[in-house]
């Protein structure tokens, strides 16, 4: 797939949470089309908000020369899109749960034409469960984008059983045209790579703060001083949202009986609670005052 070849440049993103808005930004930034779609408008109208304010503030720091009205232009915040015979790509972000995704793609799979590439940003759930529910599992991929996919370059590719050599080559086109770092995952294994090595560290780093060998600061600080991490794993966790997070670790532990990815009981706790990190102002530290301060 080419910017300049056969294809209208039209991409439909399903669900504009944190990973959804952020792809939508990229693509419009590198010229596409997007629909970015909700059934929830004021996710929606936050999602708009949110992709401007990003937008302003890299044309800001002059880290892009078009103006941020411009790119906002090429996207279309929808319920309801009412446009689906030039769809060249989809890309699912609903929460991860197998059971929405299947129920996503079945509806769309009626509705977009049989050549629309189908893709999902699932961070751990085998994509050949996936794509078993649609009828065109040859064009089907995983584009399993890092977090956050504005900042982020690495796209991981996993092509399940069924997906065609074609789709992949055409999967890697468009990841090109994003300009995006591209890892190819050979085999279909839940966690692909970043999440299955990401994880089992994010459990650990739990675990040990369950056990009071050191605090959540303390955990972080070790991995980022010590091995030159961006965040630590706990930050991270915030950041990704531990709701997310416990439903990766689900994923990993239900394909593999791995006990390394058995949700830690903490973990299971804070999401029962409502405290999810970031998003909801409280996780593993508190953000309500706006900056992190530590709780444990």
């Amino acid at each position: 797939m080419s910017q300049t070849g056969k294809f209208s440049k039209r991409i439909f993103i399903i669900g504009a949470g944190f990973m959804g808005r952020g792809i939508a930004q990229i693509c419009a930034q590198h010229g596409f089309s997007v629909s970015l779609i909700d059934n929830d408008k004021e996710v929606l109208a936050d999602a708009r908000k949110e992709i401007l304010w990003s937008l302003e503030k890299l044309f800001s720091k002059k880290q892009m020369a078009e103006e941020p009205g411009d790119i906002i232009k090429r996207v279309v915040f929808s319920v309801n899109p009412d446009v689906h015979d030039k769809v060249d790509f989809l890309i699912e972000c609903v929460p991860e749960d197998i059971s929405l995704k299947k129920t996503v793609l079945v509806h769309y799979d009626k509705i977009c034409p049989s050549e629309t590439i189908f893709a999902t940003n699932t961070s751990a759930i085998p994509i050949g469960k996936i794509a078993a529910s649609t009828t065109r599992s040859d064009r089907l991929i995983g584009t399993h984008f890092a977090s956050p996919p504005v900042m982020q370059k690495l796209v991981e590719v996993i092509p399940s059983l069924m997906t065609s050599k074609e789709t992949v080559l055409n999967t890697r086109s468009f990841l090109e045209n994003l300009e995006r770092d591209i890892v190819e995952v050979k085999v279909d294994k839940a966690g692909f790579i970043m999440n299955r090595i990401y994880l089992a560290s994010a459990a650990e780093g739990i675990r040990l703060l369950e056990c009071g060998v050191a605090s959540s600061a303390e955990i972080d600080r070790a991995m980022r001083v010590g091995f030159g991490w961006s965040k630590g794993p706990l930050e991270a966790a915030d950041l990704a949202g531990l709701d997310i997070i416990r439903a990766a670790m689900i994923s990993i532990w239900e394909d593999t009986a791995d006990p390394r990815f058995s949700p830690p009981e903490s973990l299971t706790r804070l999401v029962e609670a409502g405290r999810l990190g970031r998003k909801t102002g409280s996780g593993f530290y508190d953000y309500s005052k706006g900056d992190k301060t530590k709780k444990s």
